[in-house]
């Protein structure tokens, strides 16, 4: 079996002139995933200084800390923001390369092609399948680094200030990546690839019964006239439903697994709080991993959502390259 093209090959291959934009995408986005952890860690300088100090803290220190968390969180959203446009703009130019090869190599093949594939399916390949490859490259594509970067830097953290609270956060991210494995498995791709199949037979027989409305019209007839309309519709909601099914408990485990900390993380801190002569230092080390499980969280569910795009693009580019391309190619072989 072939292996699939890469992101980077898919973008160097049709993104053209805007693949130049590929690296400061990269980067703005590195740097706007280390920049949005800078407020979390202010804040927490701020609940130290007010509860190891008081009554008395150090005002400047709060005032600083505070304006620093405010200018970061800023720069971040900037980061964010000017890189969503790069990725914006490879994706426009990818997508449009995917039509215009799709649609070049539809023109070089025989009308006899035409007659044996519907319409209705083949404009579904071609639209359907260049836009989750734009919906990859816009939108998920822009979280691969902040997805590596934020749960690598804030482990590295957790063993700084107090392993004991990062060593449940740990856990409870054992937890979650078991749960995350056992929703990619080869049976749940299996049922990720017959759902698209479903998607391509309504759409087809979609675009037969639409051709022929004035029939309808003229005889009265129903959508159950349509035999196969109807049964593609009763298929395409099995699949929808047992899709959805396959998914719920794994779902369900991973999203119990990362807000356990917060439960964790309070009830390690009362059975610690005995036993340390610096109580208000470990109460304010809770706050801070708590604010970490936060942002923790958050990073987590950008590779979950990675994953899935990964796979729809997987199958969106074997589908395009399996029906039209390949075919294409196999019919030039033929007349040699």
């Amino acid at each position: 079996m072939k292996k699939p093209e890469s992101i980077f090959s898919i973008i160097q291959k049709y993104g053209k002139s805007k693949s130049k934009y590929l690296f400061p995408c990269v980067l703005l986005q590195a740097i706007a995933a280390l920049t949005s952890l800078l407020p979390v860690y202010y804040i927490w300088q701020i609940i130290r200084s007010v509860f190891l100090s008081y009554p008395e803290f150090d005002a400047a220190l709060v005032r600083n800390s505070l304006l620093w968390a405010v200018f970061s969180q800023i720069f971040s959203t900037f980061c964010t923001f000017t890189a969503a446009i790069l990725a914006h703009l490879i994706a426009f130019e990818v997508e449009n390369g995917l039509r215009e090869a799709s649609f070049s190599h539809l023109l070089d093949l025989p009308i006899g092609y035409f007659q044996s594939h519907e319409s209705g399916r083949l404009r579904k390949i071609i639209d359907d399948n260049a836009g989750l490859t734009h919906l990859f490259i816009a939108h998920l594509f822009p979280d691969m680094i902040p997805g590596i970067l934020i749960p690598l830097v804030i482990l590295i953290s957790m063993f700084i200030i107090d392993f004991r609270f990062g060593l449940v956060i740990i856990f409870c991210l054992a937890l979650a990546i078991i749960a995350l494995k056992s929703s990619f498995s080869s049976s749940k791709s299996a049922k990720l690839k017959e759902y698209q199949y479903a998607l391509e037979n309504i759409n087809t027989e979609g675009v037969e019964y639409f051709r022929g409305i004035p029939v309808v019209k003229v005889f009265q007839q129903s959508v159950l006239s349509f035999n196969r309309f109807y049964k593609v519709i009763k298929d395409y909601e099995n699949y929808c439903l047992s899709y959805t099914v396959n998914f719920r408990n794994s779902y369900l485990l991973m999203n119990i697994a990362l807000y356990l900390p917060y439960v964790l993380i309070g009830i390690c801190c009362i059975f610690l709080l005995p036993g340390t002569t610096k109580p208000l230092l470990l109460i304010t080390n809770a706050i801070f991993y708590i604010l970490i499980a936060i942002v923790f969280n958050i990073s987590l569910m950008r590779p979950l959502r990675l994953a899935s795009g990964v796979e729809n693009l997987n199958l969106a580019m074997g589908i395009i390259s399996k029906k039209i391309l390949l075919c294409l190619f196999s019919l030039k072989r033929g007349r040699k």
